[in-house]
């Protein structure tokens, strides 16, 4: 029980869109211009996928319109940048994907369990949330792996260009 309440701050950075109270300071200015349509388009993909957060922005968009702005602003970009991943990498995506649905399972289930009485319940969902943990866990592990590699690959890449360049140092 201790540790499941240590890991809940862990889960919710992990899971939840990050706001910080200086954007209420920021002019502006430093806002990224978002499109409306695009905007709706997504607005209405989370109402249906996830209305807990779609609730959330809305209550935000209402009380913070410039920390509002900056959360679409970001969300559209990451949205960007998964449709560029599905297309470039489709394995990185498929466990972009996958860590994505298990962490919203895992916080979906430490507030189910923070509001059942029962401890027979509370046993059950402390071990799926045990459970999925360690799936999240191995999954990012792959994908760590992958970045791995992929530096590696870059980093032998970059190798080869700069020993072509010192042979070629004369020429050049």
């Amino acid at each position: 029980m201790r540790k499941l309440i240590l890991l809940l701050p862990a889960l919710l950075f992990l899971s939840l869109p990050l706001f910080v109270c200086t954007a209420c300071a920021e002019s502006d200015s430093g806002l990224a211009a978002v499109d409306s349509k695009e905007e709706n388009i997504m607005l209405n993909e989370l109402k249906k996928d996830n209305p807990s957060y779609y609730k959330e922005l809305a209550d935000i968009k209402a009380k913070h319109p410039q920390i509002y702005r900056k959360i679409i602003a970001g969300d559209l970009k990451k949205q960007k940048l998964m449709s560029d991943m599905k297309e470039s990498n489709p394995e990185v995506y498929k466990k972009l994907i996958r860590i994505s649905g298990l962490e919203k399972k895992v916080t979906d289930l430490v507030k189910l369990y923070n509001e059942t009485a029962g401890n027979e319940r509370k046993a059950e969902l402390k071990n799926e949330i045990k459970n999925i943990l360690s799936e999240l866990f191995e999954l990012r592990e792959e994908k760590y792996n992958m970045d791995i590699r992929e530096l590696e690959n870059q980093l032998k890449t970059l190798k080869t260009k700069m020993a072509k360049r010192n042979e070629n140092k004369e020429k050049i």
